[in-house]
C-alpha cells in the first residue's frame, strides 16, 4: 500500500464529511493507497462569519 493524506471539505452545514471520508477511504484502498490522516475543513471562512 502506498500511504496518502486525505483533505475533505464541506461547504454547508447540510454535508457531512463522514460521506466523503468513507468514499475516498475506499476508492484510495481499490488502487492501492493507504489514507494515513484526514483533514477535514468542515466550514469556509465565508459562512463562519
Amino acid at each position: 500500500m502506498i500511504p496518502a493524506i486525505a483533505y475533505v471539505r464541506v461547504s454547508t452545514e447540510m454535508q457531512d464529511p463522514a460521506n466523503q471520508v468513507d468514499y475516498l477511504r475506499r476508492w484510495s484502498e481499490s488502487r492501492g493507497f493507504q489514507i494515513l490522516k484526514f483533514y477535514i475543513d468542515e466550514l469556509s471562512a465565508a459562512h463562519r462569519q
